[in-house]
């Protein structure tokens, strides 16, 4: 199912990682004015300086700008607004003394140079504060998906989702675990998560997957997965796919159901007894709910009363005119009898 294919890509830019105290941090970004945020600025700024001096060789006409600006706009989104703006001081310091005439020296420019130098210095500026914003909305956007994560994680909740133009596949700690993946974060192929599933739920997951892709919603399934000693744990899968101008990803929540089929499996299994319980012994049950005045019966008791097997539910009055008319005086004082003192 090629659809479900991810790529190793490792080109995403804010990879979000997990801190020793699991909070999430961007890993290519800088806290802003420590000593590796101008380190790191230093160093874009130097490496620009040098493929500008580079140029001089082969294109000497061409303002020193065309590597300072993208050196300036990099430093201000991975390093913070005050490293980026160190780098700016510095790109104008490097295009004064190098590159506009009088080249070579701290002489005030021409107005040409003065107007270019200015120009740069203006749209830096307009660059870092852009910077800066993004980096602010960049760190909302991560302490919004720790939140996320923490409460998805509390509530037991797995959440997962593909990207069906490039397969690549990113899933929450909890998903993680449900899978028994692990929880490193790294990127997983859809052929790791069905892995996982026991082999007569596979082929079952696969054909869901594929319609979600086709119709936009996956329908809510439920799927085994390796459980340990404990034996297999059941997950409830529920997602849809999301469309953006750029992209589909089909968004997948995951729910450990494990206890609650547990418990429905006991349940059946008590019915099982009781019904054999029952039918060994010749009985039969019916309950009266006071609300309704209604009785609930069960085949036995309804055959026994004259009706058909499958008749589930029957008035007061239906069952009353059932019994034997010179045992129905009786039958009534008892059964209000009952119901007063909650007797048996």
């Amino acid at each position: 199912m090629g659809v479900f294919q991810p790529t190793r890509d490792r080109t995403e830019s804010f990879r979000p990682e997990r801190d020793s105290a699991g909070r999430r941090s961007m890993s290519v970004m800088f806290k802003d004015r420590s000593p590796r945020a101008f380190l790191v600025a230093g160093g874009i700024m130097a490496f620009a300086l040098s493929v500008r001096a580079l140029l001089d060789s082969v294109l000497p006409a061409v303002p020193p700008f065309i590597t300072l600006y993208p050196a300036v706009a990099l430093a201000g989104l991975l390093c913070g607004p005050v490293a980026g703006g160190s780098a700016l001081l510095v790109a104008v310091v490097a295009a004064v003394y190098f590159w506009i005439p009088p080249r070579l020296s701290f002489a005030i420019p021409d107005a040409t140079g003065a107007v270019t130098v200015s120009l740069f210095a203006l749209a830096s500026t307009i660059v870092l504060w852009a910077a800066a914003r993004l980096r602010s909305e960049l760190n909302r956007v991560a302490v919004a998906r720790a939140a996320l994560d923490m409460g998805l994680d509390f509530g037991g909740i797995g959440l997962w989702e593909i990207n069906l133009r490039t397969g690549r596949i990113t899933a929450s700690s909890a998903a993680r675990r449900l899978h028994a993946l692990g929880e490193d974060g790294e990127q997983t192929t859809s052929e790791d998560w069905l892995r996982g599933i026991d082999p007569a739920d596979a082929e079952t997951a696969r054909e869901r997957l594929t319609a979600a892709v086709a119709d936009g919603v996956l329908t809510t399934y439920s799927y085994r997965v390796e459980g340990g000693s404990d034996g297999p744990r059941w997950i409830n899968a529920r997602g849809r796919v999301v469309s953006t101008p750029t992209e589909q990803r089909l968004v997948v929540a995951l729910v450990d159901i494990t206890e609650q089929v547990r418990i429905e499996q006991a349940l059946r299994r008590e019915r099982e007894r009781l019904q054999l319980a029952l039918e060994g012994g010749a009985l039969a049950v019916w309950d009266y709910r006071l609300d309704t005045d209604e009785a609930t019966i069960d085949a036995r008791y309804a055959v026994t009363l004259g009706f058909e097997p499958d008749i589930k539910v029957l008035s007061r009055a239906q069952v009353g005119d059932a019994i034997h008319p010179e045992d129905r005086p009786r039958v009534a004082i008892e059964h209000g009898a009952a119901l007063e003192s909650g007797s048996d």
